[in-house]
């Protein structure tokens, strides 16, 4: 374990995301696709020079002509380089990219983005660079209306060069685009609570089937425990859209639950440490690990936390689950409840963050 096991959520989650669907002209969507496609194999072109320890701002000169865009070759780098830190953080040591994407890096001195912008809540344009010194394709954009006050609040600070967003573009069953939103703008619009009812340490152990919350004192008495169930997500030809709607729902229960138990901190597994996939010699165990999106529900109870005023940690977990079944026999509870204890005992013996 490192010297330093914990870190402050703030410092990993520093954007939030919003998802809109965006339509456009046959022609222009043609055109898109076709950038998509182009930026793909950029990001491939662009992963042995990262890893050969090439920097985004010098493999942008390199990929340039390819994508015949400076900036796009910037993001493909940028992306590229996520992917390499990815792949070390979880030993992975092969990327495989095969779906069309687009990504463009947000920059100030350009209204927030040099390449897709947002022109209002309901417009946005994407720089086809591909015809003369490029043109601009335009697409409708339907945000969420609970987003509208504060995508247009991005807008006014980009215009004024106050601010930066990034923006991806993918293709599911439409095209999506997903904008990320400084985080400090996101909490200005969705916080909930403006501080917490106490100083009690909350701490969540998140499986594919549950969640089970721990809440004690900082003199490691437990005052609240409980375990939230959705065991239906892992049955076969459950959608995934459903299950995760469930799964981030009893996110957003248990940490509705620890802020009323006056939670000012909530300790969660650093999951981002943790490999993708753990296969087994189960069929069943297997289906439940390729298919639970931990990095997506840990990133939304961040988000989540800092919206009801708790400050969310991440601790290593190594060990946490034979730690948990110890404390499990000790005070009598489920080894799940027992893993998210131990975690909460682990920020209380380090307390230092980094």
């Amino acid at each position: 374990m490192s010297k330093n096991p914990i870190r402050s959520g703030r410092k990993v989650i520093t954007h939030a995301t919003i998802n809109a669907l965006i339509k456009g002209s046959p022609e222009d969507t043609a055109k898109l696709m076709r950038l998509m496609y182009k930026f793909r194999d950029c990001v491939r072109k662009a992963l042995p020079l990262v890893k050969d320890g090439i920097k985004p701002a010098k493999g942008k000169t390199l990929l340039r002509d390819f994508i015949n865009n400076t900036w796009y070759a910037y993001s493909a780098c940028c992306v590229a380089k996520l992917i390499l830190e990815g792949l070390e953080a979880t030993d992975g040591n092969y990327a495989n990219v095969r779906k069309p994407f687009l990504v463009s890096s947000g920059d100030k001195s350009h209204l927030g983005n040099r390449n897709v912008k947002l022109l209002n809540v309901n417009e946005l344009e994407v720089l086809y660079p591909f015809e003369g010194r490029g043109k601009f394709l335009h697409f409708s954009i339907r945000f969420p209306e609970k987003f509208v006050p504060l995508v247009k609040e991005l807008i006014d600070k980009a215009k004024r060069g106050e601010i930066s967003y990034g923006v991806a573009i993918s293709l599911k069953r439409d095209l999506v685009a997903h904008i990320n939103i400084p985080l400090d703008l996101w909490l200005k619009h969705r916080r909930k609570k403006s501080k917490p009812l106490g100083n009690n340490v909350a701490s969540m152990d998140i499986n594919s089937d549950r969640i089970n919350l721990v809440v004690i004192t900082w003199d490691r008495e437990l005052i609240y425990r409980r375990t939230f169930w959705y065991p239906e997500v892992n049955s076969p030809g459950y959608s995934k859209g459903v299950a995760n709607y469930a799964r981030f729902r009893a996110v957003n229960e248990a940490i509705k639950s620890a802020y009323y138990h006056g939670a000012s901190v909530m300790v969660l597994e650093d999951l981002f440490r943790i490999k993708n996939r753990k296969f087994t010699s189960s069929a069943k165990a297997n289906r439940k690990i390729s298919r639970f999106p931990k990095r997506e529900l840990l990133t939304h109870a961040i988000l989540e936390s800092l919206e009801w005023s708790i400050e969310p940690y991440l601790i290593n977990p190594a060990y946490s689950s034979s730690k948990g079944k110890e404390l499990a026999k000790k005070y009598g509870l489920d080894i799940h409840s027992g893993a998210a204890l131990a975690i909460s005992f682990r920020f209380l013996k380090y307390g230092k963050v980094c």
